[in-house]
């Protein structure tokens, strides 16, 4: 794990994978933390992705405003055609995704009626995405209504 903790590039990314592989959720917590602050080549978007849902597989409710930040992160990461329809997954499905599940919220009232699991990873990515821009935002709406609801408990 020191090699992991030590490079800032794509071999964390490796590493991450490596981390998450056999089990290592504390130290893949960190190093998915990390890469999520990270510039150039490990800003990629499979590499963003693959860091929210591991914070969301392995962290809690304290990582909710550190996650929230990519609610405008529009860069697509995953595209599928089904039934001649095409869904579009962004950076900013993934994390209110993430952060639905970090608040124990269900996804499927927000829109994710997809959701594909993934034992390594909570869910497939390519489920999370949304036909349709009009929806992707009625879901990030109620989930900013869900933050102010919660602000003034």
């Amino acid at each position: 794990t020191r090699f992991v903790d030590q490079t800032n590039d794509y071999s964390a990314y490796q590493g991450l994978n490596l981390l998450l592989q056999h089990n290592m959720q504390e130290e893949a917590l960190a190093t998915a933390g990390r890469l999520l602050e990270g510039k150039g080549a490990i800003a990629q978007p499979h590499i963003k992705q693959m860091s929210i849902l591991t914070i969301a597989k392995s962290g809690d409710a304290s990582f909710v405003p550190r996650l929230a930040k990519f609610l405008e992160d529009k860069t697509v990461c995953s595209q599928q055609n089904v039934n001649k329809v095409q869904y579009k997954t962004e950076i900013r499905d993934v994390a209110l995704f993430a952060l639905l599940h970090l608040s124990k919220q269900e996804p499927k009232e927000y829109g994710f009626d997809r959701i594909s699991t993934n034992p390594q990873f909570l869910v497939n990515v390519h489920t999370l995405g949304f036909k349709a821009d009009e929806e992707r935002q009625a879901a990030l709406d109620k989930w900013q209504k869900y933050v102010a609801e919660q602000a003034q408990r």
